[in-house]
């Protein structure tokens, strides 16, 4: 799932930048007006200084603040689809897959929440469940 708006973010290991639904791999160095700093090798420099790097999935607003990442359940043609990280993963029928929030994601489409609750994905359905926590 991409946001719909302009945003920077680290896409299968490239630092991709989105802006009017185009994309283009991020050429040179980036300075946010928050003071955010991105290199297209996906090192960045938060604006309290301290040096990290990006992970798969992280994005950014232009004006340098988090987007914070959501994965996705889907249910297409019969078969479950999870979005965890950036990557699309196919479950297999037998298949369970835990995600960062202690959801359990099921092949036969049935998804268990942390506290038990249970839903059934319906054809053509998409879940989305917190995505990764970004420590800085």
């Amino acid at each position: 799932m991409q946001p719909v708006f302009d945003h920077v973010a680290m896409q299968n290991g490239q630092v991709i930048v989105v802006r009017d639904g185009e994309a283009t791999i991020l050429a040179e160095p980036m300075r946010f007006p928050n003071n955010l700093s991105i290199a297209p090798d996906g090192s960045c420099i938060y604006p309290d200084g301290s040096p990290s790097r990006l992970a798969d999935g992280q994005a950014f607003r232009l004006d340098g603040s988090t987007i914070p990442a959501k994965d996705a359940v889907t249910l297409k043609n019969g078969r479950v689809v999870v979005q965890k990280d950036g990557t699309l993963i196919p479950l297999s029928s037998g298949q369970i897959m835990g995600m960062n929030d202690g959801t359990r994601v099921h092949g036969d489409g049935q998804i268990q929440k942390h506290d038990g609750t249970t839903t059934q994905l319906r054809e053509g359905q998409t879940i989305l469940i917190e995505g990764p926590i970004i420590k800085r």
